[in-house]
């Protein structure tokens, strides 16, 4: 759903956190030192390629990238253990908020605005989903000067 100033989505799946990163040097065929970075987990990029796919076709204002400031609301909805059967609790465990946080804002960026470096707020949680509702709901709001 998109408006004027505001566009939201709800993109299913398992959320997948960013991960760490690593950094390994290497020699270039000039003599000169290179630094190669590699995620550390594999399934952040596929993960990453589904939300941007989805933002594509509803969190883009006619297809133009919004180059000012934006607020993100996003809720992770993640799989409920069996064991807590219908008991509400809070999703304590990993993944990390802020590891899934930052695989969202970097698939968002280039679909819903140039760098996420225009993030100026985010409102975060994560939760048990019911069985169909795993996935994430993500909400941009373009600010205004």
């Amino acid at each position: 759903m998109t408006d004027g100033l505001m566009a939201s989505c709800f993109v299913p799946g398992i959320p997948i956190p960013k991960g760490s990163t690593k950094a390994f040097p290497f020699t270039r065929k000039n003599g000169k030192l290179g630094v190669s970075v590699t995620n550390a987990n594999d399934k952040t990029k596929p993960w990453q390629d589904v939300v941007a796919e989805v933002a594509k076709k509803e969190l883009s204002w006619n297809g133009v990238v919004w180059t000012g400031a934006v607020s993100l609301s996003v809720q992770f909805m993640l799989p409920r253990p069996k064991s807590l059967r219908n008991r509400t609790a809070w999703h304590t465990k990993r993944p990390d908020l802020d590891k899934l946080a930052r695989s969202v804002g970097d698939a968002l960026t280039g679909v819903a605005y140039v760098d996420d470096s225009q993030v100026v707020g985010w409102l975060l949680t994560k939760a048990y989903a019911e069985p169909n509702g795993v996935g994430v709901h993500i909400t941009v709001r373009r600010e205004q000067p």
